[in-house]
């Protein structure tokens, strides 16, 4: 009977674990992501990340918009493009909220696929997808209550040029400059969640400390950087 009751209390325990985790990886992701390498979560922290998306996206879709169609209107005098194409505000607004939803699940997909191929491969972790794919979305939570954070800010100023990161050296510039984008991944929330995923993977792969963040920043950088060069990309052909 004792060992029934200790398996119906670790059964309640792993079945609060997903909830939990939504604030524990903000106040004590070491402890929570041992605990969450025996019973990797998706769906609940999915949905949460979703919600926090849809808040930051229904507030700032808007902002985001508008440099769509600047950057479509410099497409338009260069003659890349015909002025036809260029869409309204008003059509923008479903494919905006559409738009940062996707890319607030897709991030953690692409990272916890890298993170895979590196500490799995490249060296010789072991570790279930799964496992992986649960570090990185608790991990992106950080990233958006960092977004959700810059919503009353952004509207305020009428613009998306709000960081909390290197990029105030370059204010001037904003988030369609490649040099801002690439000092705007040095700030505190980026900061803030790949430590965490290099806890939480440390934690999975039974890697020290030092080897999950280089894993963290292996995986989380090589997706910060391919935005970085699309960015320059796109200003080189506006240039």
């Amino acid at each position: 009977m004792e060992d029934n009751q200790v398996a119906a209390t670790a059964t309640a325990s792993d079945s609060g674990l997903s909830v939990a985790g939504l604030w524990q990886v903000f106040t004590g992701p070491s402890a929570f992501f041992e605990r969450l390498k025996k019973n990797p979560k998706i769906i609940v922290p999915w949905i949460a990340l979703v919600i926090v998306a849809f808040i930051v996206a229904w507030f700032t879709w808007e902002y985001g918009a508008r440099l769509q169609i600047e950057m479509m209107e410099g497409y338009v005098e260069r003659g890349f493009i015909p002025q036809s194409e260029v869409p309204t505000l008003e059509s923008l607004q479903t494919q905006s909220l559409i738009t940062i939803l996707f890319f607030c699940i897709l991030p953690s997909l692409l990272a916890a696929g890298l993170a895979m191929l590196v500490g799995n491969f490249m060296m010789s972790g072991k570790a279930t997808f799964k496992q992986v794919f649960s570090v990185m979305i608790y991990g992106e939570l950080l990233f958006w209550v960092g977004q959700l954070v810059k919503v009353p800010l952004i509207m305020a100023k009428d613009s998306l040029n709000v960081t909390f990161s290197l990029a105030l050296l370059v204010g001037d510039r904003g988030p369609t400059d490649p040099l801002w984008v690439a000092l705007d991944k040095i700030g505190v929330f980026y900061i803030w969640e790949w430590a965490v995923i290099g806890i939480g993977l440390a934690a999975v792969y039974g890697f020290t400390r030092a080897k999950g963040y280089w894993l963290a920043v292996l995986s989380m950088g090589l997706l910060s950087l391919l935005h970085i060069i699309i960015t320059f990309v796109q200003n080189m052909f506006l240039g």
